[in-house]
């Protein structure tokens, strides 16, 4: 909770530095590229998920049945999103681990072959564990609320504040 250096002075929530403690206990260079490897199957995860949650719509898979268009779609994304994933990458960012609990919480939303409920607590949860991470994802709980989602946005306030109290507390 305490600012980072930097003339920024970002605050992130205390919670953030759970996935980062045990590699307090290892030699700096093997934290450093178990660290690497962390973000990148992050990385990876969201990707993966991406692809789930694309796949649930009709569209998206009668797209990859045409390859060449489908191939013009992926190179374009992959050239407008590449920076975004190798700036976080390049500098050890723990935004690649926010990036995975946001894209799990969208497959999960997009998912139908749950049951409403546990469809909307399950993606509640992960998005209340990325906030509790990094403050920005609070920013879905107006989308949440403008869609009347409020089961989910519900499970995400909760989440975010039991992690934020748990940590403290612990």
């Amino acid at each position: 909770g305490l600012p980072l250096p930097g003339p920024e002075r970002w605050v992130y929530p205390p919670a953030f530095t759970m996935p980062v403690l045990p590699l307090a206990m290892l030699p700096v260079a093997l934290a450093r590229v178990v660290w690497a490897l962390v973000t990148v199957a992050c990385v990876m995860v969201g990707v993966r998920a991406i692809w789930n949650a694309a796949m649930e719509d009709l569209a998206f898979r009668e797209a990859v049945k045409r390859p060449a268009r489908f191939l013009v779609f992926v190179t374009g994304l992959a050239c407008t999103s590449l920076g975004h994933v190798i700036v976080p990458l390049s500098y050890q960012s723990h935004d690649p681990l926010v990036f995975a609990m946001l894209c799990v919480a969208a497959v999960t939303l997009a998912r139908r072959d749950l049951e409403a409920s546990r469809q909307d607590r399950r993606t509640g949860v992960w998005l209340g564990l990325a906030a509790s991470c990094k403050v920005m994802p609070v920013l879905f709980l107006p989308a949440l609320a403008a869609a009347r989602r409020w089961r989910v946005a519900i499970v995400m306030g909760v989440t975010g504040v039991v992690v934020a109290l748990g940590f403290d507390l612990a």
